[in-house]
């Protein structure tokens, strides 16, 4: 009766299988499903992604690799099925037929043979006309579908397309891939593997004189090599889980290394729960109870404050950040002394200078009328609409406004992200005291870039210029690694220096 139509805007590659959505009973969230496996929760009418469940909790079980005796038969037939289409030799030919199988292989499920040689295939198409993105992409169907080693066909993939790729445009695709590939394989517990594609990507960012891609992957590769010798060591315990499920010590070892080293929350807090460690174990069941019910949010905060008190230095740090992940869900349903504690112990010292969440967006001189004596003010988000700087005298007139917003940003895990300056203005965004997206200076229309977390905030500082009315906005989102879903960077990542607050004036 009352519900209110909206729209939805989600992202997608070009020739990727297409998105599948469903409304809830009550009409209250959309879930979105992408065509990498993600599962995107939007609320309506707003349409903010509220939840995002990653592939391995949605993936339906893969099947075994068809015999090859099955394997044969199926390549005879769609091979005479397509016959004009496997004669064709030109790569832009390939690339067409690669996409042609790949969409046949979406669409054909009652055939598991056939539809592993036509991915085979279009992998192999795409490989032959230098298409990275396009072969992995058949790859990670297949590896989706089938009982398949990922890590090992991706990185064959990678190398098969190492050597016939010479365009800048080529070679940044294989960059590309090969990044994903080894955050892919990252996830797998395989080090070695992703080390080898990390190799490949900073092969291929050297050979386009990409000095930043050399950059990153130099620092990927030096983060790999780390954990790969910290996995190492606790490896016993993975393979000691696996004949005894619920060993105390080995279920410690192994839970402090996915939440502690790897930021994988949601499965090592299932081995912190059967652990020896009783301030671990209290943690990993008020993990488990918050996510039922925001009525234990707080109970989970204390638990992991409560643990980094005694930890060592290396463990303090993601425990502290844990803690504050949690008080920030907890404080809007908190009063009295109980606030007040969280309040106290969401902020954290970093460089010598205390910080606390939101970022601080102040107005650089010269500026316009209507924000002329007007102080800053902090945003828990960036999702900034021009009206929201109105001239109530004249709400007509439109004035170029210029605004900065500062301060610290922490993502949850290590890993690979994407930032996107979502907007059709002038921006300018610094991270870690780097511009890495500029269209306010030399026009650029590249209003997106990858960076790498590894175990430090990042210092970032946004820039914008505007006209003051509804039609013009910002919002800075991000895509986390391993997921298609860009979605508003949230509050829990952002933070200011105190200090800065001065500039804010009295509240």
């Amino acid at each position: 009766g009352n519900r209110k139509a909206f729209s939805l805007t989600l992202p997608c590659e070009a020739n990727s299988p297409p998105f599948a959505a469903a409304m809830s009973g009550d009409g209250r969230f959309v879930g979105v499903y992408s065509a990498k496996g993600a599962l995107a929760v939007y609320q309506v009418p707003g349409a903010e992604a509220v939840v995002t469940l990653p592939t391995p909790m949605l993936a339906a079980a893969r099947v075994p690799v068809p015999k090859d005796e099955e394997l044969a038969k199926a390549e005879e037939s769609v091979r005479l099925i397509l016959k004009a289409d496997y004669a064709k030799k030109q790569p832009s030919e390939k690339k067409a037929f690669s996409q042609k199988l790949q969409e046949m292989a979406g669409q054909t499920n009652d055939d598991p043979a056939s539809r592993f040689v036509m991915l085979r295939d279009a992998r192999d198409l795409a490989i032959e006309a230098g298409e990275a993105t396009l072969a992995m992409q058949a790859v990670d169907a297949a590896v989706k579908l089938y009982e398949l080693d990922g890590p090992a066909l991706r990185l064959q993939a990678l190398e098969k397309l190492q050597g016939g790729l010479s365009t800048v445009t080529g070679l940044r695709n294989l960059f590309d891939q090969a990044q994903e590939a080894a955050d892919a394989a990252w996830d797998e517990d395989d080090y070695d593997a992703a080390l080898k594609a990390i190799q490949i990507a900073s092969a291929a960012a050297k050979k386009m004189n990409y000095a930043a891609g050399v950059e990153d992957a130099d620092l990927r590769a030096a983060q790999i090599k780390r954990i790969r010798e910290l996995f190492n060591a606790m490896k016993t315990s993975v393979d000691l889980l696996k004949k005894i499920p619920d060993h105390p010590e080995a279920n410690l070892a192994v839970g402090k290394f996915r939440c502690l080293v790897q930021g994988r929350w949601d499965v090592g807090v299932k081995n912190l729960v059967l652990s020896s460690d009783k301030l671990l174990k209290e943690a990993g069941n008020a993990e488990i109870e918050a996510a039922k019910d925001k009525a234990n949010e707080a109970k989970a905060a204390d638990a992991w404050w409560d643990f980094a008190q005694s930890a060592p230095e290396a463990e303090k740090r993601p425990a502290e950040g844990r803690a504050r992940f949690w008080y920030l869900r907890a404080i809007p349903g908190l009063t009295g002394l109980a606030k007040a504690k969280a309040e106290a112990r969401i902020s954290f010292t970093f460089n010598n200078a205390e910080y606390k969440p939101g970022l601080v967006l102040d107005f650089p001189s010269p500026q316009a009328t209507v924000l002329r004596g007007k102080k800053g003010r902090l945003d828990t988000t960036l999702d900034f609409i021009g009206s929201d700087f109105a001239d109530p005298a004249a709400p007509n007139r439109k004035s170029t406004i210029n605004l900065r917003w500062t301060g610290l940003l922490t993502p949850p895990a290590p890993g690979r992200y994407k930032l996107v300056a979502k907007t059709s203005d002038p921006v300018r965004v610094k991270l870690d005291n780097k511009v890495v997206i500029d269209t306010l200076t030399n026009k650029s229309p590249k209003k997106e870039v990858y960076f790498r977390y590894v175990d430090k905030p990042l210092a970032i500082q946004v820039e914008f210029q505007a006209l003051n009315d509804a039609k013009h906005r910002l919002q800075l989102m991000w895509v986390l690694s391993g997921s298609a879903v860009e979605e508003i960077i949230p509050a829990d990542y952002l933070f200011h220096d105190k200090k800065l607050e001065a500039a804010l004036g009295k509240p």
